[in-house]
């Protein structure tokens, strides 16, 4: 319905007619529309008032609710929406799953991450299909930088990912993780399980000798152990390797002998 884009009021009268004529689909049409243009303007108190009376009539009115979110959040009270989103959350509406990952967004925005990862994961136990949403938090984490955060979340969902329609997503991220930080180990694990995953053996093996390589740079002797024990499977003539994973085993040994 257009009837004139640059006047939100109009809208919203136009809405007040439809609504007193009962034809409800078209008055939320408008007060949408209204609304938006009045968020737009920074105008947020109208903008409130008009998401406010969709609401009233549909209270799972999805363009609505991210209408009311967004206004809250820039008025500076994103408690409310939460407080709104979850009560309709608990009324159990048909779009559920919309409403959810809007309550998602809503605390991404704040960035409350806690509180975001906690109804991801709750949500995961009851449907493991459901795992896509993660990649907005590791998303936002990559954003910051936090490429150990990013990780820790990416590795909650390795297996869901794996085996969704979408597991290319998994490794494209993680090459950007490495791409960043070539030397981080959980990334590179988890690189790894992707590949065995798929069987591809010569990402395998290149993997398995970057993890040998980078855990000896940085000390971390059972990764390293691992990556070797795998490695000489495939290279049993490879001397370097051989003699590399006698030296760590010697040295388990030693330890232990003198403990």
């Amino acid at each position: 319905i257009e009837i004139c884009p640059d006047n939100p009021d109009i809208y919203v009268k136009i809405g007040d007619f439809y609504y007193q004529d009962r034809k409800y689909d078209h008055a939320m049409e408008v007060y949408v529309k209204g609304a938006s243009q009045f968020l737009d303007r920074d105008k947020l108190k109208e903008a409130l008032a008009v998401y406010s009376k969709v609401l009233k009539i549909k209270p799972t009115h999805l363009a609505s609710l991210k209408g009311y979110a967004k206004t809250q959040i820039k008025r500076g009270y994103p408690e409310k929406v939460a407080e709104i989103l979850r009560k309709t959350l608990d009324s159990n509406p048909s779009n559920k799953k919309d409403i959810f990952f809007l309550l998602v967004d809503c605390y991404l925005e704040i960035e409350d991450l806690a509180e975001a990862e906690s109804l991801l994961l709750n949500q995961l136990k009851n449907d493991p299909t459901q795992c896509s949403k993660f990649f907005d938090i590791v998303n936002y984490y990559l954003n910051k930088n936090d490429l150990n955060s990013a990780v820790r979340i990416l590795s909650m969902i390795t297996q869901q990912v794996l085996t969704s329609n979408k597991p290319e997503r998994i490794i494209d991220t993680l090459n950007e993780i490495l791409m960043r930080d070539p030397e981080n180990i959980e990334a590179l694990k988890l690189q790894l399980r992707y590949y065995s995953w798929y069987k591809e053996n010569f990402e395998i093996e290149d993997t398995l000798r970057r993890i040998a390589e980078v855990s000896k740079l940085n000390e971390a002797v059972e990764d390293e152990r691992f990556a070797l024990s795998q490695l000489i499977i495939t290279n049993p003539g490879d001397l370097k390797i051989f003699n590399r994973l006698k030296e760590l085993n010697n040295s388990q040994d030693t330890k232990t002998l003198s403990e």
